[in-house]
This record gives C-alpha cells, structure tokens and sequence, in this order.
C-alpha cells in the first residue's frame, strides 16, 4: 500500500503546487496538461533498483505500484480528452512522428503475445502511448509559451535528480558515492536511485539548456549562469564518458550554428594543448579510466560483450523482435540474472520490436532532429526577431545531441523514461514546427 501512498501525495502535493503557482502568478499558458506531464516526469523516479529475476518474481512492488498509479492517473485524464476530442485529428498524416510512435506502441502491446515478460511489454508499450496522448494535445493546443513550459518542467524534474543526489552524499555517503576514479569520488544518487551515468546525462541535459538560456534570454541570466556552473560541475563529478562528449560535441555544433568559428578554434586547441602537457594528460587518462582496465575501456566500457549477445537473438526474429521492452531482459537473463540491458538503446529496440519498431521509432527520432536542423541557418536573424523560439529551437538540437550520445551506450531511449520524455517534449515542438511551418514562428 505505501506505493498508492506515495503516489497520492505527489497526485495532490502537485496539484496544490500547480494552483498555488496559478495564483502567484496567474497565466494562460499553464495548464492542467502541464500537470500531468509532471506527474509523468515523476513517474520515472527510481524508487529502488530491481534485477529482471526480481521483476519476474515480483513485477508490482510499491515502487512498481506509485509508478503504475501516477502513469494511470495520467492516462485516463489525458486519453479522455483525447478520445473526446477526436482520437483520428490527433493521429493522422499531418503529425507523421506522433502517428510512428503510436504504431510504435501499438506494436509493442501486440508483442505481448510472444513476450518473455508479458505483462512487462503491454504495459510499458502502453506508458508510451499515454506519453503520446500528451503529446498530441501540446501538438494541438501548444503555442510557443507552452512549449517553453514544457521545457522548463523537464528542467525542473532535472534539477530534482541533480539535488537530491547531493544531498544523499551528506546524509547518506556511502550510497551516494562511488570510491573509484582518479579522485576516489564518483556521484550517484540514493533515492530517488540514480547511477553515475543517469546523474551525468541528467547533468549534461540541464548544463547545456542552462547554457543556451543564460546566453540568449534577456532576464534571469544569473539564475541561467548559476544553474549552468551547478549542473556544469555535477557533469564532471558523474564521470559518464559518453554524456561529457555529448555534451562537448552539442557546444562544438551550437558555435558552428551561431558561426562563432574563434570559439570552435579556441576550444579545439585547448583540447589539443591538454594532451601536449603530460602531467594534464596522465590525470585526464585516470579520469576517464574511472578506476577501469583499458582493455574495458576499448571494449566500450564493457558494453561490446552485451552487443555480441544481443544482436544473434536480433538476427534470430529481424522483423518483429522479441517482446517490447522484455526482449532483451528475457535474453540476458539466461547469461546473467543481473543484467537488463545490452547499453545500446537502438540495438534494443530492433531485438525488443524488430526492425519494423526501428523504422517507426528512427522515423520520429531522426525526423525531429532533420527537422530542427533545418532551422539552423535562421536562427541568428531568429535570435534578434524571436529569441524565445531560437532558443529553444538550440535547445532542442542540442539535447537531441546529448541523447543520441547518451543512447549509444545506454537504454535511456525508446521506452518510458526521463530522457525518452525529454525526447518527446522536443518532438512535440518540432511537430509544432513542421506542421505550421515559419507561420507558426511568427504568430506565436
């Protein structure tokens, strides 16, 4: 029962904050979707760390529960409106990633029958669709102050993750701290459970829309430069490999976009001049061992052994894959109960749903960074016409950045989770973007 406790504070503890903001400050732009899209970010907070043996075992403990209850409450008041409204004027040739997705889940709920985990795939398949639902109706109703807040919830729930994980290392230090690497000090977080790699992405996400904003807003630039340093330093205190050269490649590519070619330069060469110093060298080789072999590390971290035992299972049923969101647990469960994943996001859709769920889901996630990227060379005349809408047009390129890093060597995609909703808020907005095209721009 502690999990539909849980889950029933943050229902009203929320809805209480929400109207208390309201009156604060009293505005259109928020609204009740909103809400529940907190109540969905939430919903991803790892209460505790469950092997897959102990997901067969026992697949609704209480955390499993206050995850089931808040993504629930989330459906029901989002799918009635939509199915109300018009389920087909949400679902149609007009908004082509929302209606991959769909397909997308809709498969992974068919792939219940043939399922390892069973009960697993048609559930999680169907968290994604509840994402949709919300995603579907910001698509309808959004204007741009909407999408800017949706935005700011994911920043928001980021910084949770960033802050409670520094707080359990004074209350809780030998949970929220791993004793490896060159200065013996690796942040994790207890609760909610966060491991080195997740505080990193979540770090770098944060750090680089606190970046763009603190550049490129007029207000609030000390809040922006003060957020950045704080998610800045928790990035290199995570020590993930792949979200700190995400994070470098997004800042690398947001110069080449604003044409800042003496910052390019500038940072190429500090880069190489690191190397020239043997002292800097041999410390940034230790920091970025963390404490492993470099034999592991040329085997991607480890991670080259699970990508050899998933992709034969890939080969084995290449079109409808083995059970969304199971496939892969069901497989590595049978090399090692401990193991859940094959780190590779794509890898593990096209085992879970084949190459078919691959299409579906690569035709939403590249055609929301293909359609953002066309806006690149607007933006500097955007900057001055419309900063709001060029801001968070870089925002949305370079997260996608981040995440597409991030997924190579992890499972943070393609299943309902911070990073996957943080996907979703940028698709919605480049949905937004392609079906309205620049009149959209404007008349926001």
């Amino acid at each position: 029962m502690m999990g539909l406790v849980y889950a029933g504070a943050v229902i009203s503890g929320g809805f209480l904050l929400f109207q208390l903001y309201r009156m604060i400050k009293p505005t259109k732009e928020l609204d009740l979707f909103h809400y529940l899209w907190l109540l969905l970010l939430v919903s991803t907070f790892i209460l505790r760390g469950r092997t897959t043996l102990q997901l067969m075992e026992n697949p609704l403990d209480y955390a499993g529960l206050f995850r089931v209850s808040l993504v629930l409450f989330v459906g029901i008041w989002g799918g009635m409106y939509v199915i109300l409204r018009g389920l087909p004027s949400f679902l149609n040739y007009r908004h082509p990633f929302i209606l991959a997705l769909f397909l997308y889940s809709m498969m992974g709920m068919i792939s219940a029958i043939y399922s390892p985990i069973p009960r697993l795939s048609f559930y999680k398949a169907g968290e994604v669709l509840i994402a949709l639902f919300l995603v579907a109706i910001f698509v309808k109703r959004g204007t741009l102050n909407k999408i800017k807040m949706l935005f700011d919830i994911n920043y928001l729930i980021l910084f949770f993750f960033l802050a409670s994980a520094w707080f359990w290392i004074f209350v809780k230090p030998e949970h929220a701290i791993q004793r490896q690497g060159v200065f013996n000090f690796i942040i994790t977080g207890y609760f909610p459970k966060q491991d080195a790699d997740m505080v990193s992405v979540n770090a770098a996400l944060l750090a680089m829309g606190a970046y763009i904003r603190m550049r490129f807003y007029s207000y609030r630039r000390t809040f922006y430069r003060l957020l950045f340093l704080f998610a800045l330093f928790t990035l290199l205190a995570g020590q993930a490999r792949t979200s700190i050269f995400g994070f470098l490649v997004a800042l690398l590519y947001l110069y080449y976009i604003l044409g800042e070619k003496a910052k390019i330069i500038a940072m190429l060469f500090f880069i190489g001049l690191n190397f020239t110093y043997e002292k800097i060298y041999n410390f940034l080789y230790l920091y970025f061992l963390k404490g492993s072999r470099l034999e592991t590390i040329m085997r991607i971290g480890g991670r080259l052994k699970w990508w050899k035992v998933a992709f034969p299972y890939f080969l084995s049923s290449p079109f409808w894959g083995h059970g969304f969101a199971a496939g892969v647990r069901g497989i590595l469960l049978h090399y090692n109960p401990q193991i859940f994943s094959a780190h590779n996001s794509f890898l593990e859709i096209a085992v879970n749903v084949g190459i078919l769920g691959l299409i579906l889901f690569l035709w939403a996630y590249l055609g929301t960074f293909i359609t953002l990227i066309k806006r690149r060379a607007k933006i500097k005349a955007l900057l001055k016409k419309k900063p709001l809408f060029a801001s968070l047009v870089l925002e949305g390129i370079s997260l996608m950045i981040i995440l597409t890093a991030r997924a190579s060597t992890s499972f943070t995609q393609g299943e309902h989770g911070t990073a996957f909703l943080v996907f979703l808020s940028i698709m919605a907005m480049a949905e937004k973007i392609r079906k309205g095209g620049m009149l959209w721009e404007r008349s926001s």
